[in-house]
């Protein structure tokens, strides 16, 4: 009987054994991991620098066409807000320092800043401010001739001077000057 118990017992401790129990220390093993909690990322706080050297890079009667030098920023630059006289027209996109605004009134003039995004939302200071005009209106080609002064009349004649009088011309497009010859 006695060989008996003492199987039982070395089984008893090989089982105990194995399961990790008995050592008198934590079975880590068999332990799930610890949750790990997500650290956040540091914000981006840091606005991008404002554009430099914004300029008209050509305009027409109905269209004004900027251009101006990119920015940079610690993350990177999404893309910059033009703006027309204190209004936001529209935000181009990435790396674009370009923008056409156009349906424009001939002979106007018009203020614009640009300033750059980031992807985290920070805006640059304005650039600086530009001023500018759209052409003045070439209208339609005048190739019709003004009609001739009528019904000429000198008075206040003497003899070194005179003065001339006639009717007006008519013009399609109007009367710019008359040339008096002797």
């Amino acid at each position: 009987m006695l060989r008996a118990s003492i199987t039982v017992v070395l089984a008893t401790s090989l089982l105990v054994a194995g399961c990790g129990g008995g050592s008198g220390k934590p079975d880590t093993a068999a332990q799930p991991p610890e949750p790990t909690v997500p650290v956040p990322a540091t914000p981006d706080t840091l606005a991008p620098n404002a554009p430099q050297a914004l300029s008209a890079r050509s305009s027409t009667s109905d269209s004004i066409s900027l251009g101006w030098l990119a920015s940079a920023d610690n993350i990177g630059v999404i893309g910059y807000e033009v703006w027309r006289n204190g209004v936001r027209l529209q935000a181009t996109p990435g790396t674009q320092t370009t923008f056409r605004d156009e349906g424009l009134a001939p002979g106007t003039e018009h203020t614009y800043t640009v300033r750059a995004l980031d992807a985290a939302g920070n805006a640059s200071a304005f650039s600086a401010s530009l001023v500018t005009r759209t052409l003045a209106s070439t209208g339609p080609v005048d190739t019709a001739p003004p009609s001739a002064p009528a019904a000429l009349a000198a008075s206040d004649i003497s003899g070194t001077a005179l003065t001339l009088n006639w009717a007006a011309s008519t013009d399609n497009v109007g009367i710019a000057r008359y040339e008096v010859y002797r």
